[in-house]
């Protein structure tokens, strides 16, 4: 298995970056088996179903949740480290989303400029 660190710590956050990255994906919480190369198998807590029965799997280590895979059998539209960029970036937008409404804030207007992948978000405070 290859793990792919990250600073994910929110699992209901990851699971929504993970469908606003791809709403087709097959997404189970754990504990589930994942398996690799040679049947070695590692339990995890969260799954993403990939179509040759190599899944991605994602487990809980010292606060954060961390990407498990084989990597010789990763079957995904991008590559890994592509595939944690744009996770990694969704995840973020989706926390600040969150946080904002937890103050008071609400988004007026969110841009993402295609050539250089840059998100701008505004957000006003709720009047009162």
């Amino acid at each position: 298995f290859s793990v792919v660190s990250s600073k994910i710590t929110d699992l209901t956050i990851l699971k929504k970056s993970l469908l606003d990255i791809n709403k087709n994906f097959d997404i189970y919480d754990g504990p589930v088996v994942i398996t690799a190369y040679n049947d070695k198998n590692m339990n995890v807590d969260l799954v993403i179903k990939q179509d040759n029965y190599y899944d991605i799997g994602f487990v809980f280590e010292d606060n954060v949740y961390n990407m498990v895979t084989d990597l010789q059998f990763w079957n995904q539209t991008v590559p890994p480290d592509v595939f944690m960029e744009r996770l990694i970036k969704q995840y973020t937008i989706n926390t600040i989303f969150e946080t904002c409404q937890e103050e008071g804030f609400y988004t007026e207007h969110i841009t993402t400029d295609m050539d250089t992948g840059f998100t701008e978000i505004i957000v006003s405070r709720y009047k009162e």
